[in-house]
């Protein structure tokens, strides 16, 4: 488990992941975070059960169903 700093990044190992803006939510800042390393090298950053967030190794952000172009 990780605490989202004040400016709503999260450290993983050498990596800071920028988290996205939540829907109800101005920021995610001291609230606990788990960070999922997945199969295929991705991050996934899940809060409260719930992804919010995906990134590759180099920390950039990729598409998740809650944030994909309808």
């Amino acid at each position: 488990m990780r605490v989202v700093a004040n400016d709503n990044t999260v450290v993983f190992g050498k990596l800071t992941l920028q988290l996205p803006r939540l829907r109800g939510r101005l920021h995610l800042a001291r609230c606990p975070v788990l960070v999922h390393e997945l199969l295929d090298d991705s991050l996934d950053v899940s809060f409260g059960g719930k992804l919010i967030a995906r990134f590759n190794r180099q920390g950039a952000a990729l598409p998740t169903l809650s944030n994909k172009a309808a």
